[in-house]
């Protein structure tokens, strides 16, 4: 496990290039399960980082106000298996410089983990999986509006053959082994007015 204090966020990088500007952090947090054992596949190995706000313009801004947002589902791999988009940096492709698309449906669940088939390796990790993700066809039912984002990239099979299985933990709610991603949401809308 490392841990990092000079985290910044530079939303739809590529290639050298920061479209939005870089949002630099304020508050991290992940879970006990993740923090006392580092293991993987992992009960709950994610995180939550908020950012700072930015002046644009000579106005201050929050990050969703300019790059929009994506909304989160617990509990998801109950409705397993579910097509998702896998979005990430890896550095065995365009040496981490390029965001990858995978689309990909859920092949087994492990130790509260989803696994999917991936050309993606390291520098994806943290990356977002997406159910339903784009804009919504005119007429869709209700459900479908989708951009739900439903776990991050965890971890990954070494020497495995192509494609490569990779993992992402089930997000749980609040209280789950001690520490859910719920307790994660709860703690880091609480640290600042406005969070949430």
């Amino acid at each position: 496990r490392h841990f990092y204090s000079n985290i910044l966020y530079v939303p739809a990088y590529r290639a050298g290039i920061a479209p939005f500007g870089s949002w630099p952090w304020a508050y991290a947090t992940t879970t006990n399960n993740w923090y006392l054992s580092g293991a993987v596949p992992n009960l709950q190995d994610v995180g939550m980082i908020e950012v700072q706000d930015v002046s644009i313009s000579g106005v201050i801004r929050r990050v969703g106000n300019v790059t929009g947002w994506l909304g989160w589902w617990t509990l998801w791999g109950r409705q397993y298996p579910n097509a998702i988009t896998q979005l990430g940096y890896p550095c065995n492709l365009d040496s981490c410089a390029l965001m990858q698309v995978n689309h990909a449906q859920g092949v087994r669940i492990v130790s509260n983990n989803v696994e999917i088939g991936s050309a993606m390796q390291g520098g994806s990790s943290g990356g977002p999986w997406i159910q339903d993700h784009g804009i919504a066809a005119a007429g869709s039912p209700a459900f479908t509006a989708g951009n739900w984002v439903l776990g991050t990239t965890s971890y990954q099979y070494l020497g495995t053959p192509s494609p490569q299985i990779l993992g992402a933990s089930i997000f749980q709610n609040a209280g789950y082994a001690g520490h859910g991603f719920g307790d994660l949401w709860n703690a880091t809308c609480a640290h600042r007015v406005g969070n949430c």
